[in-house]
């Protein structure tokens, strides 16, 4: 999503970032590289714009945090992140987009046969200034064994990275789901977020650290019924199996790296060209 500046605050902004650069006995390119942290051309485009410029939110935050200008002057209702800030430095309002009640879905860390579900509430913590979450599982495990838990925590934004972590902390217990920032939808569009999580399971008969690729959509309505309710495992026979199970493929796929899995195919691929018959044969 791009965000825009025109007209005075345009001028404002461009006025001000060359004032910024003249502080500095640096050419052009060793400004750019060393202080803005951003492409010699995205400069040139800052200031070189016709009234009217338009650039992603990382890249604005790259230059206002690193000169030093507000982004409140130019009309934007931006938030800063601030180094003392344990949650990333965002502001709430920001990010009430994502406030609401999502149903997450992963499959069953022991076969992956099934799919589980879980309800997840986002709210906005006055207290602590972020947004916080709790999750509510209630599922039954592959080997039959029936599971609920309630996890709560807060949610840390990397505003340059786009990424959202909600982390969990329980007993001793540390659990994380790393999703990507979904684009604000408009309308009655559902929101969805992919990403992974990171916990431990019991697959092999002792606790190892477990990766499981998630899907959540949302914001669904809080009357339907209690959390406990509304999670449930989801088996192959279903329709709903077929499109949540697509949805995960997506995440799967496209939503996260698993080195491992990438080293495999890499050395499949060297071992099939190693095989392949010479040309002309």
């Amino acid at each position: 999503m791009k965000i825009i500046l025109e007209g005075d605050h345009y001028a404002r902004f461009r006025a001000d970032l060359l004032a910024h650069r003249d502080k500095f006995p640096l050419n052009d390119a060793d400004y750019v590289d060393q202080v803005l942290k951003i492409s010699l051309n995205t400069f040139k485009k800052c200031v070189n714009a016709a009234g009217h410029l338009a650039l992603t939110r990382p890249t604005f935050l790259h230059i206002f945090v690193s000169t030093g200008l507000n982004p409140k002057d130019y009309g934007l209702a931006m938030g800063l992140p601030t180094e003392s800030s344990l949650y990333g430095g965002y502001e709430k309002r920001e990010f009430s987009f994502i406030c609401g009640r999502f149903f997450l879905y992963r499959r069953s860390f022991l076969t992956a046969s099934n799919i589980n579900k879980s309800v997840l509430d986002i709210y906005a913590n006055s207290i602590k200034e972020c947004l916080s979450f709790i999750e509510y599982l209630c599922y039954i495990s592959d080997s039959g064994a029936s599971h609920e838990q309630i996890y709560n925590g807060d949610i840390h934004i990397d505003l340059d990275r786009a990424t959202l972590s909600f982390l969990a902390l329980l007993a001793g217990q540390v659990r994380l789901t790393l999703v990507s920032m979904p684009p604000r939808a408009s309308g009655k569009e559902p929101i969805k977020l992919r990403g992974a999580l990171l916990t431990h399971g019991i697959a092999r008969g002792f606790w190892q650290p477990t990766v499981s690729c998630v899907f959540a959509d949302g914001r669904h309505d809080t009357k339907q019924g209690t959390p406990r309710d509304l999670c449930e495992t989801i088996r192959p026979n279903s329709e709903e199996f077929q499109r949540i199970s697509a949805e995960l493929v997506h995440a799967e796929e496209n939503a996260t790296v698993i080195t491992p899995l990438m080293w495999h195919r890499l050395r499949d691929q060297r071992g099939s060209s190693h095989h392949r018959a010479p040309e002309g044969s």
